[in-house]
């Protein structure tokens, strides 16, 4: 089962992303925050099939995990997620720089989810 780095502070969210990701044939790893999310990207040899950063995080944001993960592997694909009415301008500069990145505004259901990411990467076949 491929792998999800799920990144955002709101638990409730997690948990939902939890949920349809594992409908969806992936196994969801999930954490509060960007500074953990590096910690375990950098600690775990995972292959990760796409990562989903919420953009706003106390702390270290969404946009600094972003060229964090980036730095360290380009062609990784990248969820975006924020509650923001439109596209903020920190988007259109991550798109700029990669074509393997999606922006999914919150809230959002399980076929923008699912769009989303077919958008990005194959799906994987459930059974």
């Amino acid at each position: 089962m491929e792998k999800v780095l799920v990144v955002d502070d709101e638990e409730v969210l997690r948990l939902v992303l939890t949920s349809l990701l594992k409908k969806f044939g992936y196994e969801p790893i999930t954490v509060e925050g960007a500074e953990a999310a590096i910690e375990l990207y950098d600690d775990r040899d995972e292959k990760w099939a796409f990562v989903m950063i919420d953009l706003n995080m106390p702390g270290m944001s969404g946009r600094e995990l972003y060229s964090e993960i980036y730095s360290r592997c380009p062609e990784l694909p990248i969820i975006i997620m924020s509650g923001e009415g439109e596209e903020p301008e920190v988007f259109q500069e991550i798109l700029a720089e990669s074509d393997s990145c999606h922006y999914l505004m919150k809230p959002f259901g399980m076929k923008d989810l699912r769009a989303a990411i077919a958008n990005l990467v194959e799906l994987p076949v459930v059974h």
